[in-house]
């Protein structure tokens, strides 16, 4: 069973995310992480297919949690769903490790069709 990590400071955000990928697959396990440091703490528990990361958060950004993960794997896709939608934001995150950047509201419509994608890219590699 595919493992997901979403990670975003904001509880509605993550919810909506969890609600998405699981309607569209119902077959994920989809853990939730308010911040780096407790999603630092999840990865350190379990191993994870995909991680999705809000850009913006407190005290660690989704970019700087993108660097510490690609140093920790650098296999596991990184998929970012951000309301910023600059193309320096996106090339920050690319060159972080991204694999992926979907801006909100817009990127939650093409969200459940880049999840599987990204595991299955990640699983033929």
């Amino acid at each position: 069973m595919p493992r997901i990590l979403v990670v975003d400071d904001n509880q509605d955000s993550r919810e909506v995310v969890k609600a998405l990928i699981a309607a569209a697959h119902s077959g994920y396990q989809i853990d939730l992480a308010a911040d780096a440091e407790e999603a630092i703490s999840s990865i350190g528990e379990s191993s994870y297919d995909l991680f999705v990361l809000d850009y913006m958060m407190p005290e660690m950004s989704g970019v700087e949690l993108c660097r510490w993960i690609r140093l920790a794997n650098r296999r596991v896709p990184v998929l970012f769903l951000s309301a910023l939608d600059g193309p320096m934001h996106k090339l920050i995150a690319q060159e972080a490790g991204a694999t992926e950047y979907l801006t909100k509201p817009d990127g939650l419509e093409q969200l459940a069709e880049a999840v599987p994608r990204l595991i299955e890219e990640s699983r033929q590699r």
